[in-house]
């Protein structure tokens, strides 16, 4: 029997003046191996930095406007392409990369909540998918994979 646990027990408060909730915005459970792993929470903050990073001021993302750009964005994010660029650079565990893409989404939500809920649901069976085929593969989605490349290992928060 697999354990639920809700996605907002784990997140940090990111200073967020407003009566703004995840809760409200982001109805999902994940799996409690993902929310609870030590790279989650981080990772949903780094994401969230990431969004107001790029989009300083505009009223949307600028690469993404469409289910179909934010499917595109969250696959880039979420799945390995399990060829030697990862072994080069290194991969993030599943719930640094399903945290970050979460952090992403909350930002998101406050312009375009509509966007972010598909892309919630959307990532939900995406991370789904990922653990299995990660497993499948031979890889365990809870551990970061190093990179053999020093100057990006840096950038492999994980």
């Amino acid at each position: 029997m697999q354990q639920v646990a809700r996605i907002t027990d784990a997140l940090p408060d990111l200073g967020i003046e407003n009566s703004f909730s995840p809760l409200m915005l982001l109805p999902r459970h994940f799996e409690a191996f993902i929310v609870q792993h030590i790279d989650f929470a981080p990772a949903y903050q780094i994401g969230f930095e990431s969004y107001e990073e790029e989009c300083d001021g505009c009223d949307t993302h600028p690469d993404v406007s469409t289910c179909k750009e934010m499917r595109a964005l969250l696959r880039s994010n979420v799945c390995r392409s399990y060829d030697r660029s990862e072994a080069f650079l290194g991969m993030s565990s599943l719930p640094f990369r399903a945290g970050f893409c979460l952090g992403w989404l909350f930002a998101l939500a406050r312009t375009d909540r509509a966007l972010a809920g598909y892309g919630l649901e959307y990532l939900s069976s995406l991370v789904a998918f990922q653990y299995r085929d990660e497993f499948h593969h031979g890889f365990n989605p809870l551990v970061a994979l190093p990179g053999l490349c020093e100057s990006c290992r840096e950038h492999n928060y994980a």
